[in-house]
């Protein structure tokens, strides 16, 4: 889904796909919502409970609750902080990727790479998944 427009009826192009998709068998697993944090509540309203992934980038780390309520399951990753776009850009692309071309994506390695990244460039930038410790 990409960012709603904030008038009410303006999002028919999304509402339309998402039939489409619906109608076909088949279900919305994954959402990257586009666009600064304000347009974000538009795209939660559009999310259900098959949603497994969800990726926030740096604007929506403060909706992560309200995604939990739609599935306490579901996986979110999100960002913080300025120059988080050096962080998104190359972890959406590797995830992508990997989707693509129907590899495991093994977070683990995923972590312990963009970990080493954000090091380099803002301790700030990414937090990595909580400590199993």
């Amino acid at each position: 889904m990409n960012k709603p427009k904030t008038v009410p009826g303006c999002d028919s192009a999304q509402n339309e796909m998402l039939l489409a998709i619906e109608q076909a068998g088949f279900e919305v697993t994954s959402v990257y919502p586009q666009g600064h944090g304000y347009h974000l509540s538009q795209s939660l309203k559009k999310m259900t409970a098959s949603s497994q992934f969800v990726f926030l980038g740096s604007c929506g780390y403060n909706q992560v609750l309200k995604i939990f309520q739609l599935n306490p399951d579901v996986n979110i990753i999100t960002t913080r902080s300025v120059d988080s776009k050096i962080i998104n850009d190359p972890l959406l692309i590797k995830i992508n990727n990997d989707l693509v071309y129907n590899k495991d994506i093994v977070w683990d390695d995923l972590w312990k790479e963009f970990n080493a990244i954000s090091v380099k460039i803002n301790k700030k930038t990414f937090s990595g998944p909580p400590s199993s410790q």
